[in-house]
């Protein structure tokens, strides 16, 4: 709502769709509040699953090692949470019909290392949902340059130490000052800033 409300300009974006539940609601909001303001709502993902593990682009020996742990850890390989993009686009225009016809709801597939940024230009909302640390990573040094001043990152990953981790050396990179907001009433602790 803040968005809408502050117009604060930009795309919307989710940067690991999955199965695209929450693609969905903010293509739904997007279509319910941005008639006098046209926006896309981007569904980032690859479509295939993780990627496979690459921490040779990690470049610190202590966080590769516990990256590595972390993964193994978590029984991550590669494809696992693969979902076919004609499945989440046939999930899209099940829950939201308008959708199919709408050119504001568009899919960038493939690796985050390799799609993003895309033809994107401003994002109002960046939600992450990735997992990984590389993954992470790739979609903030990609992306976070388009976020427009007023506008939310958001995580839904931060109970997974490696996101955790990925988030911190992200914001002290960058200098990003700004501080984490929890928000405690969903399925998983969701975690955010705004820029």
């Amino acid at each position: 709502a803040h968005v809408f409300e502050h117009a604060v300009p930009g795309d919307f974006m989710e940067a690991g769709v999955f199965k695209g539940g929450i693609a969905i609601v903010m293509a739904a909001l997007l279509l319910s509040e941005g008639v006098s303001r046209p926006r896309t709502m981007w569904m980032a993902d690859s479509f295939r699953g993780l990627p496979a593990l690459d921490t040779g682009r990690i470049g610190d020996a202590q966080t590769a090692g516990f990256v590595r742990a972390e993964t193994f850890k978590a029984k991550w390989h590669k494809g696992r949470f693969s979902v076919p993009e004609r499945t989440v686009k046939s999930n899209l225009y099940r829950c939201v019909p308008t959708a199919a016809n709408e050119p504001m709801v568009r899919t960038l597939p493939g690796y985050f290392n390799q799609s993003l940024p895309g033809p994107v230009k401003q994002l109002a909302l960046l939600r992450i949902d990735a997992d990984m640390y590389t993954s992470i990573m790739d979609v903030l040094e990609r992306v976070y340059d388009l976020m427009a001043p007023g506008g939310f990152v958001v995580f839904d990953d931060y109970k997974f130490p490696q996101a955790q981790r990925a988030i911190e050396d992200f914001r002290a990179r960058r200098g990003i000052a700004a501080p984490l907001q929890f928000h405690n009433q969903t399925l998983d602790v969701m975690v955010y800033w705004q820029t």
